[in-house]
């Protein structure tokens, strides 16, 4: 599959010489959220729980993004964007628009460089 991201705007192959590494990148980002808990109450004289009759409503999520980049000079430069911003518009055909916020970097590989970063998409309904 071939498909072109950005970040606001700005394609990541070309800009900081990243590629998504697509059986992470996208398995991450299109999971459906969980639902945040109901009311429940749990009456000692009655079998299993009571769960208030509402909404369900969707929680927040941090999926992990995983990326290549081609030199660590780019990595640095990326980084470097990513942090100086509250929050980014990441885009593809794939996935349309989401707002995330950058939360944290892990697995850094310097050898295969690559890396993932942790991201929070605060409303998925949103998108």
């Amino acid at each position: 599959m071939i498909d072109t991201v950005y970040i606001d705007g700005l394609e990541i192959r070309k800009t900081w010489g990243l590629t998504p590494l697509y059986e992470k990148f996208y398995s991450s980002i299109m999971q459906f959220p969980d639902v945040k808990e109901k009311v429940t109450n749990d009456f000692e004289d009655e079998d299993g729980i009571e769960v208030a009759s509402t909404d369900s409503y969707l929680k927040s999520r941090e999926p992990v993004l995983s990326l290549g980049v081609d030199t660590y000079e780019n990595y640095l430069n990326f980084m470097d964007y990513i942090t100086s911003k509250d929050s980014f518009l990441l885009s593809s055909d794939v996935i349309g628009n989401i707002n995330l916020e950058y939360i944290s970097t892990s697995n850094f590989d310097y050898e295969g460089i690559s890396f993932d970063i942790k991201v929070r998409e605060r409303n998925f309904n949103d998108r």
